[in-house]
């Protein structure tokens, strides 16, 4: 998951050890093509995956470290689930246009406690670079998440657009470097041609091999090189297309803690933070309260909560470990498809918005939170709070 921007949730390099800042909303088609410019450049990206697991007692874990076998048996899990519903969707009952989603919930999905009433006001975003999350802030349909959920150019491409650029200037100097040794290839093969009445016919056919040599492994470097690059033009025609549907989109799927799926609008972007408001109109929605992000205090228990790997909704736990510049700091596991969740209290208050995590080579994930405070200096006249 080059120098990036100066705005606090971009992805970072910190020196050799690849310590990387990563948004978490970031798509597939958007790490396949940045795979293909690895595989271009031939570097090790040093971004670490996400893995899943439930165990023995039936509790998810995430981890950075790969284990096939746990892998594999969250996989199947999931397979068994959409084998035993018949479809994706979990949703038991229709929510009607109108309806009272907080009723809806109580009568359908009723939370035993704080943390999952606050997962009944939480909602994922479908996205065509991928999926985010958000969470309603008013029982008037509006909707927190972050920016580079619904506009996949904020942030997360700056990182990809210095390797394209980068991979730009290898494709012509890769180019030039094939052109002119196949330039050279034509020469001495020429020359060959021109010396044979002055060669043995021995040593004719041994300059003459050794030229065939060179031209079968440069046909062949010819033909890998063809093939990248096809790779690479088609998979960015894709992504660019695919961000500028992101700039022209104004209507957003939202999947509800039951699996319904509704339209939500834009209303507005912070330029600012990474930071943006939906609203779902025509209904009374669940939401979070919000509590006091000032007011946290070290080892205070958090749970983030959030479209985790594209399981749905889903809660991981941890503590408040400290602040950075305006950013709260968690242990709480931020996966991919979090971004734009609530970060809460156990009394089901949120606190922050979540946006990345740091990512080292020999620790865990440090998570990090835009405070709700910031939220409601951006977006408190539309919510009207």
């Amino acid at each position: 998951m080059p120098t990036r921007s100066a705005h606090p949730y971009s992805s970072e390099r910190r020196g050799p050890a690849h310590r990387r800042r990563i948004s978490t909303g970031m798509g597939v088609l958007a790490v396949c093509l940045v795979a293909i410019v690895s595989a271009f450049l031939l570097i090790d990206s040093g971004v670490a995956g996400v893995y899943k697991y439930k165990d023995e007692n039936g509790v998810w874990h995430f981890t950075d470290t790969p284990d096939e076998t746990v892998y594999e048996s969250a996989e199947q899990y999931i397979k068994d689930k959409k084998a035993s519903t018949g479809k994706d969707s979990l949703a038991s009952t229709r929510v009607l246009t109108g309806e009272d989603l907080q009723a809806h919930f109580q009568k359908n999905l009723p939370p035993a406690n704080k943390i999952e009433e606050a997962r009944n006001a939480t909602v994922s975003i479908k996205m065509a670079l991928g999926s985010g999350s958000g969470f309603f802030i008013s029982e008037s349909g509006y909707i927190v998440t972050n920016r580079h959920v619904i506009d996949s150019s904020y942030g997360q491409t700056e990182d990809t657009a210095d390797q394209i650029e980068n991979v730009k200037k290898q494709v012509e100097y890769q180019a030039r470097l094939l052109d002119q040794e196949e330039r050279e290839l034509r020469k001495q093969k020429a020359q060959l041609r021109r010396q044979r009445s002055r060669m043995s016919q021995a040593e004719y056919q041994h300059y003459k091999e050794q030229l065939e040599v060179r031209e079968e492994i440069l046909r062949q470097r010819r033909y890998q090189f063809e093939e990248q690059r096809r790779q690479f033009d088609a998979a960015y025609d894709e992504y660019e297309q695919r961000l500028i549907s992101d700039l022209a989109q104004s209507g957003y799927t939202i999947v509800l803690a039951d699996k319904t799926e509704l339209q939500a609008e834009k209303v507005t972007i912070s330029e600012k933070y990474d930071l943006a408001l939906l609203r779902l109109k025509g209904y009374k929605t669940p939401y979070i309260p919000r509590g006091n992000a000032h007011g946290l205090h070290h080892g205070q228990p958090l749970y983030a909560i959030g479209n985790s790997l594209d399981m749905g909704h889903t809660v991981t736990s941890g503590i408040f470990s400290g602040r950075r510049a305006d950013l709260l700091q968690t242990n709480a596991q931020i996966n991919p498809g979090n971004s734009g969740g609530p970060l809460i209290t156990e009394d089901g208050r949120v606190i922050g918005i979540n946006t990345s995590k740091v990512v080292h080579s020999s620790v865990e994930g440090v998570g990090f939170a835009i405070p709700i405070h910031v939220v409601m200096t951006e977006f408190g006249a539309y919510i009207g709070m």
